[in-house]
């Protein structure tokens, strides 16, 4: 059983004055949804819409309705001090003293803040307008204010304010958790709350995360871990670890009801949110998304790839491929590990040469170590490379005829005389294409014509003929093909 060092008196003006509260906070929360469905329905103009909400909610209030929406939704209203009236039947005397009181303490100032929205009014004065937890916010302030009265009397001695204060955390708790209480008959000694279910714990710290404090708090927090993780990538599973385990360690107290509830659940609702995303990056290849959807790398190493391209003569070169060019200061190579390093040159505009031309085309393996500086000076690296070159100067001889040349047909009429050409650059690609296999006026290759020798081929020659279009493909000595292509007469 719970027990209280304080007067039965003082109990009772407690659980009134907390009743009081929580009756306050029952019909807002009540009222709010009704009254936004009343001003998005209300047919009429704002004179009469006024004077209906006024009606219906606040018939002493003589000031002019100003609810603002940010869209369809009505957890996107912001909410005009005089919508505030109406809603929790306070004079707008009361509701600025208290707003100005707000501000003016440290205390309750950052909260405020959070909820405040600058906008303008009708007459394009400054005015500010507020998000629903407003409510929740004002009633906690006066909440405060109440509990002072007990906590300072004016009159008479205070009794132990550890005790009053634990006294009102209890009727929160049994509040929070449906308990009733049976003060009056046992002041002081009241039931111990019952253990809390594991559905309503989650549901408990669930119903958090959407808040607007707790999703700032976890922001920060992630900020922190973040610039944290990008120097020291193991510590992305200690920090997956640490939230799991706070989320666990609130679970405990909830479920034995020990502390502060509100506080408890709060600081589950931080360690399950920052879980989910630091939980996400595990399994996203060095990628986490922040709380605010932006992609972010926790991993500092940069990708770096060589890209090989064919020249001519058959030369292999390779281009460098960078993740992230701006981070690139100078950029060398080797050719074999006992060599040194050699610099791949700069251009005009002192930017590091992409391109590496190996003075060794004649082995079977081309080799290619690099190294580079990035933008603060320090060298990363080295890095390396190897090439079947034979297999790749193959590969991108293949590529060329069929996707960097034009065409490898050319089909003319001239002076009445047709003739076709086959043509494949020997510049760039030879002894890869074993024979062209062609159609006149048919999409169904069905001749074959076998390259005799470099330069340009003539397939044929024919005067008087209605040869309109010439299908082809051809086979390469590795047995692929090429895709099958038509080719018009010019």
């Amino acid at each position: 059983m719970k027990k209280f060092n304080l007067k039965p008196d003082t109990m009772l003006r407690l659980q009134k004055e907390f009743e009081r509260f929580q009756e306050a906070r029952r019909i807002v929360r009540k009222n709010i949804p009704k009254y936004i469905k009343d001003f998005q329905e209300f047919q009429g103009d704002r004179e009469d819409r006024k004077e209906f909400l006024e009606r219906e909610y606040l018939p002493k209030s003589p000031n002019l309705n100003s609810l603002i929406s940010e869209g369809q939704d009505s957890k996107n209203f912001l909410w005009h001090v005089e919508d505030i009236i109406n809603i929790t039947g306070l004079m707008q005397s009361s509701i600025s003293k208290i707003l100005n009181k707000m501000k003016a303490s440290e205390e309750w100032a950052a909260r405020l803040l959070a909820l405040e929205v600058e906008t303008k009014s009708a007459n394009n004065n400054k005015i500010f307008v507020y998000h629903e937890e407003i409510f929740d916010l004002i009633i906690d302030y006066q909440e405060s204010k109440c509990l002072e009265r007990f906590l300072k009397p004016r009159r008479g001695t205070a009794q132990d304010p550890e005790e009053i204060l634990r006294f009102w955390n209890y009727l929160k708790n049994a509040e929070v958790f449906g308990i009733v209480r049976e003060v009056r008959d046992t002041p002081e000694i009241l039931p111990d709350l019952p253990p809390l279910s594991t559905e309503n714990i989650f549901s408990l710290i669930f119903r958090k995360i959407i808040t607007a404090k707790i999703f700032t708090v976890a922001t920060i927090i992630f900020a922190v871990c973040f610039g944290l993780i990008k120097r020291w990538n193991f510590l992305l599973p200690v920090f997956v670890g640490g939230a799991l385990l706070v989320l666990g360690v609130s679970f405990l107290f909830l479920k034995s009801r020990k502390g502060k509830a509100g506080l408890i659940s709060d600081i589950g609702a931080v360690a399950m949110l920052t879980g989910i995303f630091w939980s996400a990056g595990l399994f996203s290849d060095g990628v986490i998304f922040s709380p605010a959807g932006t992609a972010l790398s926790i991993n500092n190493e940069r990708s770096i790839k060589l890209q090989p391209e064919l020249e001519k003569k058959h030369k292999l070169s390779f281009r460098i491929k960078f993740d992230s060019y701006d981070d690139l200061k100078e950029i060398s190579y080797r050719e074999n590990e006992q060599d040194e390093f050699i610099s791949t040159g700069f251009n005009d505009f002192k930017f590091p040469l992409l391109i590496i031309e190996p003075k060794d085309q004649s082995a079977p393996e081309i080799f290619l170590e690099i190294k580079y500086k990035d933008s603060k000076g320090n060298e990363q690296g080295p890095f390396k490379f190897s090439f079947d070159r034979e297999k790749t100067r193959y590969e991108l001889s293949k590529d060329f005829i069929i996707n960097r040349q034009n065409a490898w047909l050319y089909l003319r009429r001239f002076a009445g005389v047709t003739t076709l050409k086959f043509f494949c650059d020997l510049n760039y690609a030879d002894d890869v294409v074993d024979y062209l296999a062609y159609g006149l006026n048919t999409e169904s290759p069905d001749k074959i014509f076998i390259p005799s020798g470099p330069g340009d081929s003539i397939v044929l020659r024919r005067r008087k003929n209605n040869i309109k279009f010439v299908s082809s493909y051809l086979m390469f000595t590795d047995g692929t093909s090429s895709d099958l292509r038509v080719t018009k007469i010019k």
